[in-house]
Parts: C-alpha cells; structure tokens; sequence
C-alpha cells in the first residue's frame, strides 16, 4: 500500500464519505473513500483519504442475518447532516479472528447518510436482541 494518502481528486466525489468527529480510535481520519471489494458488492473497503495506512472491510450488517430496527438518535442525525428524505443506510465493519473466520462488529454499526455523503459510527454499549427461529 502507498504511503501517499488518496486525495480526493483521485476517486469520485460520490465515493467520499465524510465522519465530522473521525471513528472511535481514529479521530483524526475523517474522510474516507467507498470502495467495492468484490463483483457482488458484498464487501466494501472503506479507506482514509486522510492515511493511507487506515483502511476496514465493510459489510451490510444482512449478509450476517442481522437487521438493525434503532431509533435515530438527535446526535446522530446532526452527525449526519440528516434532513427529511434522505438516505440512510447501515453497514458492519468486518475481520478475521485468530482462526481465520469471519466476523462482523454488530455492536457498532456504522450509519451512513448515501445522500450527503456523511457518516457516523455508532457504538451501543447495551444491545437488546431478539431471535426468531422457524423451522420445521
């Protein structure tokens, strides 16, 4: 990987995602750039235009068999520059463990505004789950 970070004339403008406050641990990468990983657009590489060296996996959190049904909180709307018809949309940071599987971080999804280019991560520190099982 270069060591030269990616400038935003280097990708198109509706690939520039912009995180006001950074990411959690990462503060001072605030844009980054959206990327396909693959021909299905399963899994997206979301890189720092800020440093280069910075780069997560993504994935929408349904390619795990998880939805989220969260209220927008008021943070994370002004977060998101979020006004009435715009576009939301929720993805998972991926990686592999120790023993090669793949695993998704749902416990902080990232919430992206697909109309302002904006995004935000949203850490949940109590998670209430329900689990429908069908069968036979």
């Amino acid at each position: 990987m270069s060591s030269n970070p990616i400038t935003p004339l280097d990708i198109a403008p509706d690939k520039v995602i912009t995180f006001a406050k950074g990411l959690p641990g990462f503060e001072t990468c605030t844009r980054f750039g959206l990327f396909d990983q693959d021909k299905e657009a399963i899994l997206f590489s979301l890189q720092c235009l800020d440093d280069s060296q910075v780069c997560f996996t993504v994935a929408d959190p349904a390619v795990f068999g998880f939805r989220y049904d969260m209220p927008m909180t008021d943070e994370d709307g002004a977060a998101l520059n979020l006004a009435e018809g715009d576009e939301v949309a929720v993805g998972v940071m991926v990686y592999k463990d120790e023993q090669g599987n793949i695993t998704a971080n749902v416990a902080a999804p990232l919430l992206f505004n697909i109309t302002k280019h904006t995004g935000v991560q949203r850490p949940m520190n109590k998670m209430k789950v329900d689990v429908t099982f069908s069968g036979a």
